[in-house]
């Protein structure tokens, strides 16, 4: 009796370090889980920033260009 005890005690720590691994391994998978989708939001959000951007650069480029109505269109070749 006091020998199979024993063995029940002895066998614990295995049956512990067992336990331990898979939870660790769920830890794991869990943290990739939520790791994918949370680089996916801040990639899309940089992909807004980044296209709110250009457009303001555009509208600053473009606010300096002249728009004149009424007068024809060269067809000449050159710019004079």
């Amino acid at each position: 009796m006091v020998e199979n005890r024993l063995k029940k005690l002895e066998e614990r720590p295995t049956v512990i370090e067992e336990a331990q691994e898979r939870i660790e391994l769920k830890v794991d998978q869990l943290k990739r889980n939520m790791d994918e989708p949370m680089v996916q939001v801040v990639q899309g959000a940089l992909e807004g920033v980044l296209q709110q951007d250009e457009e303001e650069m555009e509208i600053e480029r473009r606010k300096k260009n002249v728009i004149v109505h009424g007068v024809s269109e060269s067809q000449a070749t050159d710019a004079d």
